[in-house]
Formats: C-alpha cells, sequence, structure tokens
C-alpha cells in the first residue's frame, strides 16, 4: 500500500533484480539439497506456499507456469502479481477502481493505471528488470541461491542502517537541546547513547 502512495520508482525497482532458471525436468530426480527428498519445482512450490494466504491466492494458479525462482525482489515481484490477478486486498480509495474489482472482471486497465503512476504501469507491462543465473548452479552448489539472496538482502540492510545514523545524530542534538536542567541530572543522555547498541 505504502508503493501505491508513494509511487513507483523503476530505477529502484530494477537494481539488483536477480532470479535463477528452474530446473530443466531431466534435472528433477532429487531436491539438491537432499537427495532423499524429492525435487519441488518452482511452479508448484509457489502455488503450495500461495494458496494458504488469502491474500495471495490468485498469485499463482494451476494454468500458470514459473520458469525462475526470484533470489531478490520476491516481495515486490508478489506484489506486482497480485496486482495483475486481482488480489481481494484492502486497496486505497484512490486505487480501489484500478486494482478492486477482481480477475474474474477482466485484465487490468493499463491506461488506468498509466494515469495515476506510469512507473507502476511500465512495471506491470514490462515486468521486473532481473539478471538470470543457470539453473546448473544449484545443482553444482546448491547453497550458492541462499548465499546470493543473503548477500543482496543484506547490501539493503546496511543500507537502511546507514540511513538510520544521521536520524539518531538529530534525534541526540534535539533531546540534548530540550533537556532541561532537572531532567538533566537525572539522565546522562551522553551515557545512554555511549552505551545503546
Amino acid at each position: 500500500m505504502s508503493l501505491l502512495a508513494q509511487g513507483i520508482s523503476l530505477d529502484e525497482a530494477n537494481h539488483e533484480g536477480v532470479c535463477v532458471q528452474e530446473l530443466p525436468v531431466s534435472e528433477r530426480s532429487c531436491d539438491p539439497m537432499d537427495s532423499l527428498k524429492p525435487y519441488v519445482p518452482y511452479k508448484e512450490y509457489n502455488i503450495s506456499k500461495c494458496s494458504t494466504n488469502e491474500l495471495l491466492r490468485t498469485c499463482f494458479h494451476s494454468g500458470s507456469d514459473t520458469l525462475y525462482g526470484t533470489l531478490s525482489h520476491s516481495h515486490l515481484f508478489l506484489v506486482v502479481r497480485c496486482m495483475i490477478t486481482g488480489a481481494p486486498w484492502a486497496w486505497p480509495p484512490k486505487w480501489k477502481g484500478v486494482f478492486g474489482r477482481g480477475w474474474s472482471s477482466g485484465p487490468l486497465d493499463m491506461a488506468a493505471v498509466a494515469a495515476k503512476d506510469a512507473g507502476l504501469a511500465t512495471l506491470l507491462t514490462q515486468g521486473i528488470a532481473m539478471e538470470v543465473l543457470s539453473w546448473k548452479m544449484y545443482k553444482e552448489e546448491p547453497t550458492a541461491c541462499s548465499l546470493i539472496s543473503q548477500a543482496l538482502n543484506s547490501g539493503h540492510s546496511l543500507a537502511l542502517k546507514t540511513s538510520e545514523l544521521p536520524a539518531l545524530a538529530v534525534l541526540a542534538g534535539t533531546v540534548t537541546r530540550e533537556l532541561n536542567s532537572a531532567v538533566a541530572d537525572r539522565v546522562s543522555f551522553e551515557g545512554v547513547k555511549e552505551n545503546a547498541p
């Protein structure tokens, strides 16, 4: 919902998108991580996980196919799928007429989407730019997908923490200025800052 309120940044949506190819049918004898378990194709996995959640139930269906697994932008991808497939979300009033109609009433009116957010219309029609990694990687090094995904996500976490530091500095300065002498005698804000994690 915050994406709809703020607007879509195509640069951000298409930054560091990474996915991996689905294994060919001939390579699906077992799970690469555990030879005692059967391999679960991306399509079956997506359907089983999304069908248990009312908000994601429309995302995947038996007639669809899944050729790639996302290693980054997975949440954005699901939101886009929900928009395209008419998920029964509590859409903001501004967007209800566009997304709140359900898939049975036909495909999205892209002109209506573009009138509200041209970037979103582009994302919904052209998709998310992704670097495609070979399925062979998953067979040769089964943990590679997880490691790549974690590395990409830790980069986003680091960026978030970095942006929090200036905010903390501003807050510290504001609190220090606003403390009156009576409170300052009881609380050492500098001591609190030094002991903060």
